[in-house]
């Protein structure tokens, strides 16, 4: 399936989205999130797995994802992320704001705890 691109409400940033079939009618949307003047990414997992299940932009620079990880085999089944794309930061389910280049461990860390139930 072809990349798609989801912009933000002004167009500073822009979502790539590259959907594949991990199993039947099983769709996984790794995702990268860049800065459209300049093609920079700000954040995009290093494991494909991550899925990208919804995005809301409350403010240009501001957005709100919905992050699953394939296999699916946790709880809760996703992760609320709210992404500052100004200040180059992330708070995953409410928690301290942590710097975009840590977001992917802080989302494992939060898988690890999910799948212990």
């Amino acid at each position: 399936m072809p990349d798609e691109q989801y912009p933000s409400p002004a167009g500073r940033f822009v979502f790539r989205i590259s959907a594949w079939e991990a199993r039947m009618s099983l769709w996984i949307e790794s995702f990268a999130l860049v800065e459209a003047a300049t093609g920079s990414t700000l954040f995009a997992p290093r494991d494909s797995n991550w899925s990208l299940d919804g995005a809301e932009w409350p403010g240009d620079a501001v957005v709100t994802m919905r992050l699953r990880k394939y296999p699916g085999d946790h709880v809760p089944s996703s992760f609320d992320v709210k992404l500052d794309c100004d200040a180059r930061t992330a708070e995953v389910e409410g928690g301290e704001a942590v710097p975009l280049g840590k977001l992917e461990d802080a989302l494992e860390a939060m898988y690890r705890r999910a799948r212990r139930g």
